[in-house]
């Protein structure tokens, strides 16, 4: 019977953290959860897809569900949730140094990621605290009193009437005691209070120093320099994978770094000047397998939800897309000889479809009411 209650709550705490994982993940990236959709973003008429910013609220559920289950709902939710919840902030200081698209966000409609995600989180886990104070204050639990009745007063055999009772009451005899106080007794109780002390003063201590600890690893985590950041992504942005036909792909974090380094490209301006040959050297193509390269030096026209680039005079550089439709593109601008590099921009594309849609509409109303 033990085994099978040790089994129930060990299977309610997975599903549990289970829960809490999806809850974390809802609250810090919602749109990778439920994608926006422009076709259903504007619809008159009331749907599910209305709902997408309370989809954290199935889990939360969920976590609650399998948390009762487990006999002591109390102490398994919180942790679970809150085990979840500080082993995610430990990570926030490794993600920010190796992934950082995790951590911060890489385009600007994305909202707070992984840290906004975790403040929802503990205000989820301080409504739990006070939930959990309501509870204890409206369902106190019985206090056990020992009884403090001898054995023979309470044999049947013995059993009084309530005359009997009323004529001789059984009352207490008190007990004081004077004369010199018993050394033996102030003695052990000066220990036990002592002993109560320490273990307090212990427990703060042991409380203080992990809170220290966990701060200490937040702030004093080791980050990469720019110039490392910049090696790290450009490392990053090489790594690609086959997909079942053989062709490359590169990776979500090949994407995310390809785009931070175009952004560098972009705001320092480091190809100016330089030639095609020269970029690609700087990026270190040359050392992709050539069908890989040739897919991200891909010049052809390519029309992109994002924006349309009909009529622009600009080159397509690099492409990087992985299999999501992530796409990050780098556009160059030349001298009149066609040769050198004067400017570099940075476009995005399929990472949120109402925002592509949005900044195409916007594009293309300009561009008519330019060419009136």
């Amino acid at each position: 019977m033990k085994l099978l209650s040790v089994l129930r709550a060990a299977v309610a705490g997975l599903l549990t953290l289970c829960a809490a994982a999806a809850l974390l993940a809802c609250l810090a990236y919602p749109d990778a959860v439920v994608p926006p959709d422009p076709a259903k973003e504007y619809l008159g008429d009331w749907s599910f897809y209305a709902l997408r910013g309370y989809v954290w609220v199935l889990p939360l559920a969920v976590s609650v569900f399998t948390a009762a289950l487990s006999g002591r709902f109390f102490r398994c939710w919180f942790a679970a949730v809150g085990g979840l919840w500080l082993a995610a902030l430990l990570a926030c200081p490794v993600l920010r140094a190796l992934q950082p698209e995790w951590v911060s966000p890489s385009l600007p409609f994305q909202g707070a990621m992984l840290p906004g995600g975790l403040g929802y989180m503990a205000i989820v886990l301080f409504g739990g605290y006070l939930l959990q104070l309501l509870m204890h204050f409206l369902f106190p639990e019985p206090e056990s009193q020992p009884s403090g009745e001898d054995a023979a007063v309470l044999d049947p055999a013995k059993a009084r009437t309530v005359q009997q009772i009323a004529a001789a009451p059984l009352r207490p005899q008190p007990k004081f005691r004077f004369g010199e106080a018993d050394g033996t007794l102030v003695a052990r109780f000066g220990r036990v209070w002592r002993s109560l002390v320490r273990r307090r003063w212990a427990r703060l201590a042991l409380y203080s120093a992990a809170v220290a600890a966990v701060v200490l690893w937040l702030l004093c985590y080791p980050q990469p320099t720019a110039q490392e950041a910049l090696a790290r992504d450009l490392r990053v942005m090489k790594c690609f994978e086959r997909d079942g036909a053989g062709r490359p792909r590169p990776t979500r974090a090949a994407v995310h770094a390809a785009l931070r380094v175009m952004e560098h490209i972009s705001d320092t301006e480091c190809f100016a000047g330089m030639t095609r040959g020269e970029a690609e050297a700087w990026l270190g193509l040359d050392e992709l397998p050539e069908d890989y390269r040739a897919q991200l030096r891909d010049a052809s026209d390519l029309s992109i939800p994002s924006v349309d680039n009909a009529f622009e005079s600009r080159e397509r550089f690099l492409t990087l897309c992985d299999r999501y439709g992530h796409m990050a593109l780098l556009y160059i601008r030349t001298d009149a000889s066609g040769e050198r590099i004067n400017v570099s921009e940075v476009q995005d594309a399929g990472w949120n479809a109402v925002y592509d849609a949005e900044r195409r509409r916007m594009g293309t109303g300009w561009r008519r009411s330019f060419f009136r």
